[in-house]
């Protein structure tokens, strides 16, 4: 089995992904009194770019698509939601973050188990990774009356821990990809 079989993301979207989740989320902690107006289109903007950056990596992944494209198609229908129901209750976008994050947690897990040749210590980054999406997104489900006054510091905090992720896991996939001597994988 070759490495680019096993291997499929594309190292620069993801470090990208981490590096447009660490912008996002050093945002929403620098501005935190910003209007709910402001805060519902940074949400809807950060959900659809990842979204669609998901969604590139998908085609780029050679047969395994199916493993990024619905957390991808996820990101996009919140995103564009969100835009076109802009007054919809800050109650409803905490739950449907809520479940963004829930499936993003979970993406993160099959993420270790696709990816055969993640070292140990990627293996912990997505791990972590994964437990922390999926602990904001039950904290933001059973609280969200409760998380809304909070809610952009933990959506900023959540972005900037997710980004780092991304931008470590990226790198070293790109380090890795270097040592083997293949070429990384072009984007769709």
């Amino acid at each position: 089995m070759e490495l680019e079989d096993v291997f499929y993301l594309n190292p620069g979207s993801v470090i990208l992904r981490g590096v447009i989740a660490i912008l996002f989320g050093i945002l929403f902690m620098a501005w935190p009194g910003i209007s709910l107006e402001v805060m519902v289109l940074l949400c809807a903007s950060f959900a659809l770019i990842d979204g669609i950056i998901i969604i590139i990596m998908a085609f780029a992944a050679k047969g395994r698509w199916a493993q990024l494209v619905p957390l991808g198609v996820v990101g996009v229908m919140l995103g564009i939601l969100i835009f076109i129901w802009p007054q919809m209750s800050v109650t409803v976008l905490i739950l449907l973050v809520a479940v963004w994050a829930i499936i993003s947690g979970l993406s993160q897990f099959i993420s270790i188990w696709a990816v055969k040749i993640m070292s140990s210590g990627a293996k912990w980054l997505y791990a972590i990774s994964g437990i922390l999406s999926i602990i904001l997104g039950v904290i933001l489900f059973w609280y969200p009356i409760a998380t809304t006054l909070i809610f952009i510091w933990i959506f900023g905090l959540y972005a900037v821990v997710f980004g780092i992720v991304m931008l470590i896991s990226g790198i070293w996939m790109n380090s890795l990809i270097k040592k083997s001597g293949m070429n990384t994988p072009k984007a769709a």
